[in-house]
């Protein structure tokens, strides 16, 4: 079964900054956190949808809402989740390098090879 969402960060699905943790203390993210959770759960809570297909796919989302809730309420799942999203960053900010200096060498070494060279005079 396909997932109906593409949830890629759990700071932009709470909708918070990813340098929360740098600008506000504990009790604050807390806050933070349970306040952009209740606006959620109002908005998106499966059980406020008449059919049974939205309610399917508005519970995977609400389950993700809760995963990320979970994962950025604790210090500790914060912090590691924090190491893992932005050495992801990092790892797909040199792919995207690698893949673009890979695809200028293959159009240079193509194009000299579909270049005719003509014997010179």
């Amino acid at each position: 079964m396909e997932r109906a969402w593409k949830i890629n960060n759990y700071y932009e699905l709470l909708g918070i900054p990813e340098d929360i943790s740098k600008t506000k203390s504990e009790t604050e993210i807390e806050k933070i956190i349970y306040k952009r959770r209740r606006l959620l759960t109002q908005i998106y809570h499966p059980d406020g949808f008449q059919t049974e297909s939205d309610r399917r796919k508005y519970d995977e989302l609400f389950k993700f809402i809760n995963l990320a809730v979970e994962t950025l309420i604790d210090r500790a799942k914060r912090n590691k989740y924090d190491e893992n999203i932005f050495n992801i960053h990092d790892i797909l900010s040199f792919l995207g390098r690698s893949v673009k200096i890979l695809a200028l060498f293959f159009i240079s070494t193509i194009s000299s090879i579909l270049t005719p060279n003509f014997p010179s005079k």
